[in-house]
């Protein structure tokens, strides 16, 4: 397994799929419209991406394969993503320093929920994490999951 995925970075796929995930389901974080609405279009586009949580994660399953150019695809990729994440939230008048913090709990909570849900064969943890997902990077007062 861990051959395999290490034969995955290293070819054409991850970056398409990296490109695919940059262009379409986070590309709202940039349009025009209100954060809340622009996040959930991110929501319903990764639920799109996910399969409803039946798909599993390449970040998840880079992580496995204990390389260094592995972990540093995967540490990026996700870098990536609390940063558009962060910048979302800001747009929604949250200080940078809760931007950030609030990208870093909803990445976690999305790819936690993916690993549950593939685990238990269940897809609710990953779609809550969605659900909440407007609320938590847009929401300056505590938001309640």
């Amino acid at each position: 397994m861990i051959d395999g995925v290490r034969e995955m970075v290293e070819g054409v796929g991850v970056s398409n799929v990296d490109r695919h995930f940059a262009d379409y389901v986070l590309k709202p974080a940039s349009e025009e419209g209100r954060p809340q609405d622009r996040a959930r279009k991110i929501a319903r586009r990764l639920r799109e991406f996910y399969d409803s949580g039946k798909r599993w994660c390449l970040l998840d399953t880079l992580t496995l394969a204990d390389s260094p150019s592995t972990l540093a695809h995967a540490r990026r990729s996700m870098e990536f993503w609390i940063d558009v994440f962060a910048r979302l939230s800001r747009d929604a008048g949250l200080s940078p320093a809760i931007a950030r913090k609030r990208a870093q709990e909803a990445v976690a909570a999305i790819e936690g929920g993916l690993v549950t849900s593939r685990v238990l064969g269940n897809p609710r943890p990953f779609l809550r994490s969605l659900a909440n997902l407007p609320k938590q990077l847009t929401v300056a007062r505590p938001y309640v999951s």
